[in-house]
């Protein structure tokens, strides 16, 4: 879709316009390739009109020469003058309110206006057996008896103009009109043909990253409604030319849902995978969608911690209605809560299931508690200690020789930040304990967002997360002492050649899915030897446990606090 032709009828006085031509970014197509600037398909004629309103009567303080002579308000008023009398060759007139060209089905432009008049022609009458007048009837006013719930039902119906009529009505009208839930309802449309999700099947579109050996390795969303039919048609970018290749549907209510996705997700992750020939790599669809969820949300964590995404309140409503969705297969498929369940039990048991090939990425894996039995706390420190004994190599590889706190704490930034976020989800948005219904209730009552509380909340947090620069306010963050973290890191260094995450020389066995690091010295062959045996030695005294008192094991901490050279990620 083109951006609108615009052209001046009457002069203008004002920078950036050139007799009957506007040079406005909002009008050009030619730089409508680069995010954020140019034409969008998000623009509504009401945008488009304020915009020009703004651009053509407002000030533009760059060009000094320019406004000295447009900031006289002599100038604007005649040029507003000018607009209104202007009377063009087809016969437009709006001094006479007269528009030209116009619909068949046009009615008449009226000014908006009252007029009253008292009229007083009734027979007056003297006789005394003059039937009496009806008894008048008080009104009754039961519209204040209906629940919330139904008004908000009719209200949706309205258009802007009629719900700021019927809000002054009453009080009760006038709340109800102002309440988020409405808002919330005129929201969910597509951004690109203006459908609305009573009208058509709304989603968005997605872009799906492989490896070479065609795994699936991490999702990413403009977060922009688009309809099905807009997919079909074919948009492939969001309102700021951000590129899609894929579509998914989400859960917006289960009216959305059982008027119009049903079986549409499932047909679109399977679509997804199938583009990539890599269908027959997984056995369920169950399977599938629960994939690909948890790796869009994990992918949405990692981009707002890294900074790429702002952490606003947009994406974090889309992080809910992801969550939300992902509730819905769950609920949806027999057994699948309980196959959850399973895995996170052989995680907590057998070491063998937690090792990167058979949980590629921590991070994909957090999401799966919030749809299980368990809780937070229940996984918390085998979790940590994973991802203590798989960021153990990225340290070693770094900083081979030593590692101060502070180079620690920079492999592990982004990691600790992921496991922050997915603590308190799953403590204060997803209440442990809670039926996954009464959440989805919940969701379903706000169109798949969370509360307005629960908004600012979870957004608070987030900005206090990525202020967390330092080791120490971590572990308190998570509530870790550091009598445990030291036995986590002391432990982790073991861990990661006995799981064989980081492989030496002289260390042949590797097991799948990991990565085979060589270590080379600057000198001789010989050095990689004397620093293998000096960071084995360093291991044993570690692990070696000293009985000393608790005073006294707490200043050894502290003195070899800077000396350990182990922190982990979450994700690799």
């Amino acid at each position: 879709m083109s951006p609108p032709s615009v052209r001046l009828l009457t002069k203008i006085t004002r920078p950036h316009v050139y007799d009957a031509w506007i040079c406005l970014d909002l009008l050009e197509t030619h730089r409508s390739l680069e995010p954020y600037y140019g034409w969008s398909t998000s623009y509504s004629i009401t945008s488009i009109l304020l915009q020009l309103q703004s651009f053509l009567l407002g000030r533009e303080e760059s060009d000094v020469e320019s406004e000295m002579l447009w900031l006289k308000p002599s100038l604007i008023e005649k040029a507003i003058d000018n607009s209104r009398t202007f009377v063009c060759s087809c016969g437009h007139d709006i001094s006479k309110n007269i528009v030209n060209p116009r619909g068949e089905d046009w009615p008449d432009l009226v000014p908006e206006g009252s007029k009253s008049k008292k009229v007083n022609k009734a027979p007056k009458s003297n006789k005394q057996n003059a039937k009496p007048s009806q008894r008048k009837v008080k009104a009754k006013f039961t519209l204040h008896v209906l629940p919330n719930e139904v008004l908000l039902h009719i209200f949706e119906y309205l258009d802007v103009v009629e719900l700021n009529r019927v809000s002054k009505v009453s009080i009760k009208f006038q709340s109800t009109s102002n309440s988020p839930m409405l808002r919330y309802s005129n929201e969910m449309q597509c951004f690109h043909s203006k459908i609305s999700f009573k009208e058509d099947m709304l989603g968005v579109g997605i872009n799906m990253e492989y490896t070479p050996m065609k795994i699936l390795q991490s999702i990413t969303t403009p977060m922009d409604l688009v309809s099905k039919s807009a997919y079909q048609q074919g948009l492939r970018q969001g309102v700021w030319k951000e590129k899609f290749k894929y579509w998914i549907p989400i859960y917006i209510n289960k009216f959305h849902a059982d008027t119009m996705v049903k079986d549409e997700f499932e047909k679109a992750v399977q679509r997804c995978y199938d583009s990539e020939n890599i269908s027959n790599r997984r056995s369920h669809i169950a399977t599938l969608s629960v994939d690909i969820l948890c790796k869009l949300m994990s992918s949405m964590v990692v981009e707002i911690m890294k900074g790429r995404v702002h952490a606003s309140l947009k994406a974090l409503e889309y992080y809910c209605h992801f969550h939300r969705l992902l509730i819905h297969v769950v609920l949806k498929y027999e057994g699948l809560q309980e196959q959850i369940d399973n895995k996170i039990k052989q995680f907590l048991s057998d070491e063998s299931s937690r090792l990167k090939s058979a949980v590629p990425n921590l991070g994909e894996f957090l999401p799966l508690l919030s749809v299980s039995n368990y809780e937070w706390f229940d996984v918390k420190h085998v979790v940590i200690q994973e991802s203590l004994d798989r960021n153990a190599m990225w340290i070693y590889k770094k900083h081979r020789y030593s590692a101060t706190l502070e180079d620690k704490w920079k492999c592990y930034r982004v990691g600790s930040r992921l496991m922050m976020f997915h603590a308190y989800f799953l403590t204060k948005v997803v209440p442990p304990g809670k039926p996954l219904d009464e959440i989805a209730r919940a969701y379903d009552i706000r169109y798949g967002r969370p509360t307005n509380k629960m908004q600012n909340d979870m957004q608070n947090n987030m900005f206090y997360i990525q202020s967390i620069d330092t080791y120490e306010e971590y572990l308190a963050y998570l509530s870790l002492t550091v009598r445990d973290v030291r036995q986590l890191l002391m432990l982790s260094t073991d861990n990661m050649f006995r799981k064989k995450y980081l492989v030496i020389p002289g260390r042949t066995h590797r097991p799948s899915g990991v990565q085979h690091v060589q270590i080379r010295s600057t000198t001789s062959s010989s050095n990689d030897d004397k620093v293998r045996m000096c960071m084995e030695r360093r291991t044993r005294a570690r692990t070696h446990q000293v009985k000393v008192t608790n005073k006294e094991r707490e200043e050894k901490t502290k003195r070899n606090y800077n000396r350990f050279d182990v922190l982990a990620n979450v994700t690799d």
